[in-house]
C-alpha cells in the first residue's frame, strides 16, 4: 500500500486502487488521523484561528454540534489555550462525551428541540459572554476556505490535479473548498449524500434552504449511497488497506467505486473524512 505524504501534508494520501477493484488508480485522502479522528480537525482549527486573527480578545468558542465537531472543537481549543462551549441534543453521546474528556464544557438541550434548539442556545450564551467566539460551522465562509488553502493544495503537492474527486456532504464545506480549488484543474467533482430517507454520520442531503453553503454545490453531480452500501464499503477498506475508516470514509468509497468503473485511466482522489473509533 503505497502511501504519499511530505513535511506540507497535514494528511496522507492513501493509494486504495486494489480495493476499489478498477483500473483507475484511486488515491484516498485519510483525514481521520488527527486529534480528534476527523476532517473537522483541520477545518475548525482553521476558522477558529481565522478569527483570533481578525478579532482580538477572544477566550472562549461556542458552537451547537454533537457530531466531529463537537470533538475537534474540544481538542482545538485546549491547543489554542481556549474554552470550549459545546450545545448538544439530548441522548448524542459518544461525541459528548469524548469532548467533555478533551476539556469542553458540554450543556445538553432537550432533546425534542434537536439541532434547532442547541443552535439558539449556543447564540444566546454567544450574545451574554464577553470574548465569546460563535463558530457557526453552517454558514462560516472559513469552513469551505480551510479546504481551498490547505486540503487542495496538499493534494495538488503529492498527486497533481485529479480526474476526478469524490467527498461526502456534510456542512457541505470539504466539497466546496475542494471543488473550487479544482475548478480550473479540469477536476469533475462529485458530492455524495444518503438515499432519501436513510441516515449516514457526518453526511447529509443538500439543504441550500437550511444550510448556506450547500447554495454553492446545486451544479455540482451528488451520488446517494445507502447506509448499508456504505458499512460494506468502509469493511471492505479496513480488511484490504488497513484503513479504520469511519461511516462517511465508506459512503465515499462506495460512491467512488461506482464511478470510476468504466475508467481505464487517469486519478481519483476520494476523501475519507472520519476515523472508525469516532463510532465506537
Amino acid at each position: 500500500m503505497a502511501v504519499y505524504a511530505s513535511g506540507r501534508a497535514r494528511t496522507p494520501l492513501v493509494d486504495v486502487t486494489e480495493a476499489m477493484g478498477g483500473r483507475m488508480r484511486v488515491l484516498a485522502k485519510v483525514e481521520g488521523t488527527p486529534d480528534g479522528g476527523s476532517i473537522k480537525d483541520r477545518t475548525v482549527e482553521y476558522m477558529v484561528r481565522r478569527a483570533m486573527k481578525e478579532h482580538e480578545g477572544i477566550s472562549a468558542v461556542i458552537e451547537a454540534s454533537s457530531g466531529n465537531t463537537a470533538v475537534s472543537l474540544a481538542s482545538a481549543a485546549g491547543k489554542l489555550g481556549l474554552e470550549a462551549l459545546l450545545f448538544v441534543p439530548g441522548g448524542s453521546g459518544i461525541k459528548a462525551e469524548r469532548a467533555r474528556e478533551l476539556g469542553a464544557a458540554v450543556v445538553e438541550t432537550p432533546a425534542g428541540e434537536g439541532t434547532a434548539g442547541a443552535q439558539l442556545r449556543a447564540e444566546e450564551a454567544a450574545l451574554s459572554m464577553s470574548g465569546s467566539l460563535y463558530l457557526r460551522q453552517h454558514s462560516n465562509r472559513a469552513n469551505p476556505m480551510a479546504h481551498l488553502r490547505s486540503t487542495g493544495p496538499e493534494i495538488l503537492h503529492e498527486a497533481g490535479p485529479p480526474d476526478l474527486l469524490v467527498a461526502g456532504i456534510g456542512t457541505g464545506g470539504t466539497l466546496a473548498g475542494l471543488s473550487g480549488f479544482f475548478r480550473g484543474h479540469g477536476t469533475l467533482s462529485v458530492g455524495v449524500c444518503p438515499e432519501t430517507g436513510t441516515e449516514i454520520p457526518g453526511l447529509r442531503r443538500l439543504d441550500p434552504e437550511g444550510v448556506p453553503i450547500h447554495r454553492g454545490l446545486s451544479l455540482l453531480p451528488v451520488l446517494e449511497v445507502d447506509p448499508d452500501r456504505a458499512e460494506w464499503w468502509r469493511r471492505r477498506v479496513r480488511r484490504l488497506t488497513g484503513i479504520d475508516a469511519g461511516p462517511s470514509s465508506g459512503a465515499a468509497a462506495a460512491a467512488a467505486s461506482e464511478l470510476v468503473l468504466g475508467c481505464s485511466s487517469g486519478i481519483a482522489v476520494v476523501v475519507f473524512p472520519d476515523h472508525g473509533r469516532n463510532y465506537r
